[in-house]
């Protein structure tokens, strides 16, 4: 049989025990705790970088539209300029070819009116 005293001494040690086992799970628990928050600031600043990151995104595809835009338009502008040269290149070579068509045709008459002239 134990006396009160060893007895005493077996709760002291149970206690003791239990004591250094909840200390040791607070220990963990505020370990775990600070990971936690850890983790909530880190996924607060990937989750404003995310937003960060998708407005710069939609910012760059907006001025790639009008990029793109603005090239087509540039381009109809282009193709206009050389539609109305080649059309005011054609109307010089028309002018031309009349001017030579009326000249041929004045060649011609020349000596028919002339020979209408000796025939008369």
């Amino acid at each position: 049989m134990q006396s009160k005293s060893q007895r005493g001494d077996l709760q002291a040690k149970d206690l003791e025990i239990e004591r250094r086992g909840l200390l040791a799970k607070m220990k963990a628990f505020k370990k775990s705790r600070t990971r936690i928050q850890q983790l909530e600031e880190e996924v607060m600043e990937l989750t404003a970088k995310k937003a960060e990151l998708e407005e710069k995104i939609r910012e760059l595809e907006a001025e790639r539209n009008g990029l793109e835009k603005e090239i087509e338009e540039l381009e109809e502008k282009l193709t206009i300029n050389e539609l109305e040269a080649k059309l005011a290149e054609l109307q010089t070579q028309i002018r031309e070819l009349g001017e030579k068509k009326r000249q041929l045709e004045e060649k011609i008459r020349l000596p028919e009116a002339a020979a209408a002239t000796e025939q008369l």
